[in-house]
């Protein structure tokens, strides 16, 4: 959620810094779509227990690792009055209990195995919000600006 909100910050900037004349509400109205994607390394395990012969225990471990795509679409509808609303689907969450499940360890040599990556469905949400264009003269570059708690550069 908090990429969705950095980007959404991250296009307010832009389209405010697009306009020729002093910007304000009013001049951001209509719909925008946005997509975001980011990428992950993921890893899964899990252990057990095992025993020698000797009744000494040792832990066998079974699991792995990937890199992987996520991403967000969506579509964000502000209203010229200052008000933001939008709709938006996440795909390719990696889902860490269901890939640990995967991975079976095994106190038998050659009889476990490691799993695999389990992701999650493609998952709708909405969001509502409010946002404020501060009218600016004169073209000069900005400092750092925060929004979300995420500090980026006009």
């Amino acid at each position: 959620m908090k990429t969705i909100l950095f980007a959404i910050c991250l296009l307010l900037v832009a389209v405010s810094a697009s306009f020729a004349t002093t910007p304000g509400n009013a001049s951001l109205k209509g719909k925008y779509s946005f997509q975001i994607s980011d990428v992950h390394s993921n890893q899964w395990n899990t252990s057990i227990t095992c025993y020698d012969p000797q009744n000494n225990p040792y832990t066998v471990s079974a699991g792995g690792s990937n890199v992987s795509n996520d991403g967000v679409l969506g579509i964000m509808t502000f209203d010229g009055k200052g008000n933001v609303a939008g709709t938006y689907t996440q795909y390719g969450e990696f889902n860490q209990a269901a890939s640990n499940a995967t991975a079976v360890p095994s106190c038998t040599q050659g009889q476990g195995n490691n799993g695999y990556a389990v992701y999650d469905p493609p998952a709708p949400g909405t969001f509502t919000g409010t946002y404020s264009i501060q009218p600016q003269t004169g073209w000069k570059r900005p400092g750092p600006q925060f929004c979300n708690r995420h500090a980026f550069y006009g």
